[in-house]
This record gives structure tokens, C-alpha cells and sequence, in this order.
């Protein structure tokens, strides 16, 4: 998989020394499940300001990506778009 190969590059501290993650071409969600859900390392609950934000073009994959952040979404937000657009009304401002 894609994310033991960033692990093994980076070493598993590199995602739990974030504050912030946001993911272009979150598609499904699989990164986000895997650092999420199955390895844990980037939980919601007692995270302090810790953000993960998951931004997809393919309106097809808001119902999983949603469903996938759950009771997270106070902190993990679902973004739907072209990432251009999601970023300049995120930032508040034009580019």
C-alpha cells in the first residue's frame, strides 16, 4: 500500500508530529482509513487541534468519504471540488 511506503520513507513519527493534514484525491478514503482508522494514528477524540481534511472532485465519493469521518467531523472535514476552489474558500480569499 501506498501509505507503508510514505511510512517506511518518513518513519512513523512523521504523521503524528502534524497538526494538519489535507489530503488531495481523497477518492474512497483508503489513505485516510488506514492512518485513521486501522493504525490509529490520527484520531479525532483528545487530538487537541489536530485537522485532516480529505478534498475530492468525484461527488461520487462524498456518501464514503462521509460515512468514513463519522463522529470525527468536527475536526475531519469532508471537502467537495476542485481543489483550487476548495482552497481559495477555505483561505477566504481569491487567488
Amino acid at each position: 500500500m501506498m501509505i507503508d511506503d510514505a511510512l517506511s520513507l518518513m518513519g512513523d513519527s512523521f504523521f503524528a508530529d502534524k497538526n494538519k493534514v489535507f489530503e488531495i484525491g481523497a477518492g474512497k478514503g483508503i489513505f485516510y482509513r488506514v492512518l485513521v482508522k486501522e493504525r490509529k494514528m490520527w484520531g479525532c477524540e483528545g487530538s487537541g487541534d489536530r485537522e485532516y481534511d480529505l478534498n475530492e472532485i468525484n461527488e461520487e465519493h462524498r456518501g464514503d468519504l462521509e460515512e468514513l469521518v463519522g463522529s470525527c467531523r468536527d475536526k475531519h472535514k469532508v471537502m467537495m471540488g476542485d481543489f483550487f476552489d476548495v482552497i481559495q474558500e477555505k483561505e477566504g480569499r481569491l487567488m
